[in-house]
C-alpha cells in the first residue's frame, strides 16, 4: 500500500478530437507500447476506470484517483493548457483486501470484489480560468481516452459550487448534472455516497456511474454513515446522544473502501509530506470562499481532535483572499422532520454552532436526511436572527440527492423555514460578489428550479442594519473585508459575552484556554503562509 515507482514512458494528453478511439504515444515503447498493443487486440482489458478529481489546498491542483484491474502497473497522468507544455507526473497505488474490511456482511467471501489498484495522481502549476487536457493508466493496463476540464474558478463571479449528498445508486442527480459540467466549479458532497453498505461491487458500480461527472468536476466529499460508522478501537464515535449505535452504517466496511477511494488533501505534515485526510479538512476556493469539512463520524466533540482543528481553521483564514466561509458534514443542526425529535440534532447544534459562530461560517449545508430544506433568515440557537449583530447564518439541509428510503414525515414548520420537499435533486451556490450569492434546489428530472432565493453574508446584512440605526462607528456593508470581519468580532465578542451560560465558557462547555491555544495556532498557521492574521480580535470574538 502507498507504493510509488517511476514511469519510463507518458501518454501524452490531447486536445478533445471527433475520434473516440483510444489513443497511444506516437512510437510507444517499453512497458506503454506493450499495454497498447495488448489492449488492441483484446479490447475487453481492463482500461482505467471510476476516475473522479478533487482539488488539493494548493490552489494550481487538481488530483485523480482512478482504478486499475491488473495491479502492478506505474500510474501516470499526463496533462497540459492551451499553450502550455506538455506535463506528467507518476503516482501512488495502493489496494485493500478482504481482512481489513471489520465484520460480515462485508467481510464474507461472497460479498468481497477484489477493488483492483487503486491510484492516485496530481496535476501541479495550473492556470485558474483554462482549460485542462489530461489522460491517466498504467504501465500495464494502458490509458484512457483524453479527457477535457473546464479548470480552476478564476474569480468569485465564475464559480457555481453544487452541492449533494445522501446519493445512492439513483442516477438521476449525476445525469442532470452532466448537462452542467461546463459550468460547475466543484461539487460539495456531506456524506453518504454509495451505500455500497458491504455489498459487493456497489462501491465500482457507484464510481463508474459518477465518472462522466466527477472526472470533469471536482468532488469533495465529507463522510456519512454509511460511508465510515462503525470504526473499530480509538476512532470509534458512538456519543451516549447519538443514534450511532443503532444506525446501519457501513455494514461492516468499517470505512475501508471510503477510506482507500477517495483522497481529500489532508494539507502539508509537520515534515512537509502531503498528506491525504478524508474525515476533516479545508481547503480555498481564491477570491470566492474557504471550504470546510467535517466528520460528525468521528469525534466532534470538545476537547477532540477535529474540534482543535477546527478552531484552529477557522482561526486563519483571510477574508481578503477568501470571503464566504462555507461549512459541510453529514449530520444536520436543523430539520423540520420528525427525525428532529431525535437529541442527536440538537447536540450537534449544541457542539458545533458556539464555534462556527465565533469564526465567522456563512453558510452550512448537512445531509443525513432524505429531503430539502432552507432556510430565509440567519439562524442561531433555533431562532431567526436580524438586526446589526452578525449572528447565525442559514443551514441548508441537502439530503434529497438521491437516495429515497428512511423519507421522514413533516413537522409544522418552524418559523425560520424557507423552502422544504421530498423531490430529490441538488443545490446550487452561486457567489455575485463577496457579500450576495443565489442559492437554488434543481430537480433532478428535468432541472426545473424548486427554490431560489439570494443569501447575503450574515457581517453585511447586520453592518447595513447598524449604519441605518444610526450606529456611526459601523462599516459600510461594502466595507473592506478586514474592517468588516474586525466589526463582525467585536460584535459577536459582546453578543457571545451576554449569551453565555458560565463565566470561563463559550457556551456547550467549549473551555476559554482551548480556544486562546488553538488561535495562537491558527495565526501561526497563517503566517506560514506569508499572511498575517493577529489572533487578539479573535480572542475578542470568543471573549477570551
Amino acid at each position: 500500500e502507498g507504493s510509488c515507482s517511476r514511469a519510463t514512458s507518458v501518454h501524452p494528453a490531447h486536445e478533445p478530437q471527433a475520434s473516440m478511439t483510444p489513443r497511444f504515444p506516437a512510437g510507444a515503447t517499453g512497458a506503454v507500447g506493450l499495454a497498447a498493443l495488448a489492449l488492441l487486440l483484446n479490447p475487453a482489458a481492463a482500461l482505467p476506470e471510476q476516475a473522479h478529481l478533487s482539488l488539493t489546498r494548493r490552489v494550481d491542483e487538481l488530483r485523480l484517483v482512478w482504478v486499475s484491474g491488473t495491479k502492478g502497473g506505474d500510474p501516470t497522468i499526463s496533462y497540459k493548457q492551451a499553450g502550455g507544455a506538455q506535463q506528467s507526473v507518476t503516482g501512488t497505488s495502493r489496494t485493500y483486501t478482504i481482512d481489513q474490511l471489520c465484520a460480515a456482511p462485508a467481510n464474507e467471501a461472497a460479498n468481497f470484489e477484489d477493488p483492483g489498484q487503486i491510484n492516485t495522481a496530481t496535476m501541479t502549476g495550473l492556470v485558474p480560468g483554462q482549460r485542462v487536457w489530461f489522460t491517466y493508466g498504467t504501465t500495464v493496463d494502458g490509458y484512457a481516452n483524453s479527457t477535457a476540464v473546464p479548470g480552476l474558478p478564476a474569480n468569485a463571479t465564475s464559480a457555481n459550487i453544487v452541492i449533494l449528498a445522501d446519493m445512492g445508486r439513483a442516477s438521476a442527480s449525476i445525469d442532470q448534472l452532466a448537462h452542467e459540467v461546463e459550468t460547475t466549479s466543484v461539487v460539495l458532497f456531506p456524506g453518504d455516497l454509495s451505500y455500497a453498505m458491504g455489498r459487493k461491487g456497489l462501491w465500482a458500480d457507484w464510481f463508474r456511474m459518477v465518472e462522466p461527472v466527477f472526472k470533469r468536476v471536482p468532488l469533495q466529499t465529507g463522510c456519512g454513515n454509511h460511508d465510515v460508522l462503525q470504526l473499530q478501537g480509538a476512532e470509534r464515535f458512538w456519543p451516549p446522544w447519538g443514534s450511532y449505535e443503532f444506525d446501519s452504517g457501513t455494514q461492516g466496511e468499517c470505512g475501508v473502501p471510503f477510506q482507500h477511494l477517495m483522497a481529500m488533501d489532508g494539507g502539508d505534515s509537520p515534515s512537509g509530506e502531503r498528506t491525504i485526510n478524508n474525515n476533516w479538512t479545508s481547503l480555498d476556493l481564491p477570491g470566492v470562499a474557504h471550504v470546510i469539512t467535517l466528520s460528525t463520524e468521528h469525534n466532534f466533540t470538545q476537547g477532540s481532535a477535529q474540534a482543535k482543528w477546527l478552531l484552529s481553521d477557522l482561526a486563519a483564514v483571510n477574508r481578503t483572499r477568501t470571503p464566504w466561509v462555507l461549512v459541510q458534514f453529514h449530520r444536520p443542526m436543523y430539520d423540520s422532520t420528525f427525525n428532529a425529535l431525535l437529541p442527536e440534532e440538537g447536540a450537534t447544534r449544541a457542539i458545533l454552532e458556539p464555534v462556527l459562530e465565533a469564526g465567522g461560517a456563512d453558510l452550512v449545508l448537512t445531509g443525513h436526511v432524505h429531503d430539502y430544506q432552507s432556510m430565509h433568515c440567519r439562524v442561531y440557537n433555533g431562532t431567526c436572527r436580524s438586526g446589526a449583530a452578525p449572528v447565525g447564518r442559514p443551514v441548508m439541509l441537502v439530503g434529497g440527492g438521491g437516495k429515497t428510503s428512511g423519507v421522514r414525515a413533516w413537522m409544522d414548520e418552524p418559523a425560520w423555514l424557507a423552502a422544504r420537499t421530498n423531490g430529490l435533486g441538488y443545490a446550487r451556490f452561486q457567489p455575485r460578489n463577496g457579500s450576495v450569492a443565489l442559492w437554488q434546489w434543481v430537480f433532478n428530472t428535468n432541472g426545473t428550479v424548486f427554490d431560489q432565493h439570494w443569501i447575503e453574508r450574515p457581517v453585511h446584512s447586520a453592518a447595513r442594519a447598524a449604519r441605518a440605526a444610526g450606529e456611526t462607528d459601523a462599516p459600510a456593508a461594502d466595507a473592506n473585508p478586514a474592517a468588516l470581519e474586525a466589526w463582525r468580532r467585536a460584535r459577536v465578542a459582546a453578543w457571545m459575552r451576554s449569551e453565555r451560560d458560565t463565566a470561563g465558557d463559550l457556551g456547550s462547555g467549549l473551555p476559554v484556554a482551548e480556544a486562546r491555544a488553538a488561535a495562537v495556532k491558527g495565526a501561526g498557521m497563517a503566517a506560514e503562509r506569508g499572511e498575517i492574521i493577529d489572533p487578539t480580535p479573535l480572542f475578542d470574538a470568543w471573549g477570551l
